[in-house]
């Protein structure tokens, strides 16, 4: 009875030990297929041609990737470069290799795109024909704009909170349990009410323009792990 006790626990340990190896490869596995479906519909919808440009701010190096026949590319360059002051003077860093493509193509979507068919790190925002006006209404980037302020400069502010989140979270940036409704998120903007990713991204570029929000929602924002905020730009509004 004892050797079967024994045989039990080894039948056991083994059972545990097979199961932790198929959820790594199944993890592995869905790190590849994300992967591999972001980049191709970054290649899809951002065909190009662009003009490659090297732009700097203080000491952070970034890419503007332009297109020309885009009849809003000044204004969607005037738009990002501010959004970077903006982080780098609120001294909020962007992420490393930044990559921000402005098109008109009809496909592009104001997007982030964190990760590439290996997995590896990649900083990469595309700006669409929606970038200045449409899209969604009920995001912070159409209800807070104003003359000195534009929607593009919001939407990439907002873009990079999703870079920057991904890269604070790490894994689990990935796990389903982003997809569901943040609980704070009807105090911050209708889009913030998507999914979790959302919220944060929402809540981020709201802090970076200065909003104020209950307290509640910086909780629940670090939680999810969104990006580190100065303590300063941290403006509680009190209900």
């Amino acid at each position: 009875m004892l050797r079967y006790h024994y045989f039990s626990l080894a039948l056991l340990a083994l059972s545990l030990s097979l199961s932790q190896s198929a959820k790594a490869e199944l993890s592995e596995h869905l790190k590849e297929q994300i992967g591999l479906n972001d980049m191709e519909s970054f290649h899809r919808t951002t065909p190009g041609p662009f003009v490659e440009k090297d732009v700097s701010y203080e000491d952070y190096n970034y890419k503007l990737f332009e297109d020309n026949a885009d009849p809003n590319l000044e204004k969607k360059v005037k738009a990002v470069k501010k959004a970077i002051r903006m982080l780098i003077d609120k001294h909020i860093m962007p992420p490393d290799g930044l990559q921000i493509y402005l098109t008109n193509n009809y496909e592009t979507q104001n997007r982030a795109f964190e990760r590439d068919e290996h997995w590896n790190p990649v900083a990469l925002i595309t700006l669409g024909p929606n970038a200045l006006e449409g899209g969604r209404l009920d995001a912070l980037s159409s209800t807070k704009s104003h003359f000195f302020l534009s929607k593009a400069t919001i939407t990439t502010i907002h873009e990079i909170g999703h870079i920057l989140h991904e890269r604070n979270a790490g894994d689990s940036f990935w796990d389903g349990s982003f997809k569901s409704k943040a609980q704070n998120a009807g105090s911050v903007s209708g889009y913030a009410s998507m999914n979790k990713k959302e919220f944060v991204a929402e809540v981020f570029a709201g802090v970076v323009i200065g909003m104020r929000f209950p307290r509640d929602v910086f909780t629940e924002y670090e939680a999810l792990q969104g990006p580190t905020l100065p303590p300063k730009l941290i403006r509680i509004k009190h209900e």
